[in-house]
């Protein structure tokens, strides 16, 4: 091939990369904070939600509860209701926030593993097209050939097996 082919595909591979550098910039700390177990916008909206929704029946029952032992005179006997209506809630809260980080972490898993696939398929396309287009031997397009192949294998393959796993999305039984 031409040296002018050779100099499209080096600077449309600069081109790529430079998108694929800003773009990661934005995503890898999110996705790290995530993986991390560390609070995200996101995260921290779920948990919001999660409280006020049982922050909400909680309040709810204990007013029912103190209004009822008003209108029987009989205190004594809701206490230990309203103790485990409140014990339920924070349980529930528990098992809401647990359930949240765990989703965050899996989701910055696969963020981080979707860039790396994409990231390294990418370079790997770009200097084959580089090597091909700068020199058309043999062994270069053979190299060529390889490097493209190695990176839709890497670009899809991760995202295929680590779809297989639960809660690490991508199309597998889970």
């Amino acid at each position: 091939m031409s040296k002018s082919a050779a100099n499209l595909a080096r600077n449309t591979a600069t081109q790529d990369q430079t998108r694929a550098n800003s773009l990661e910039g934005t995503l890898t700390p999110m996705y790290s904070k995530m993986a991390n177990g560390l609070a995200t916008p996101g995260s921290i909206a779920e948990n919001t939600a999660a409280q006020q929704s049982v922050g909400g029946a909680t309040a709810g029952a204990m007013g029912e509860g103190a209004l009822r032992a008003a209108r029987t005179r009989n205190s004594g006997s809701y206490a230990p209701v309203l103790d485990q209506a409140v014990r339920s809630g924070q349980q529930a809260l528990s098992n809401d926030a647990s359930r949240i980080t765990a989703n965050n972490v899996n989701k910055g898993i696969a963020g981080e593993q979707g860039l790396f696939g994409t990231n390294s398929g990418q370079a790997l396309q770009a200097l084959g097209l580089y090597n091909d287009a700068s020199d058309n031997s043999f062994w270069n397009q053979l190299g060529g050939a390889t490097a493209g192949a190695l990176g839709k294998g890497i670009g899809s393959g991760l995202g295929g097996l680590f779809g297989k796993i639960p809660g690490m999305g991508g199309g597998g039984k889970g």
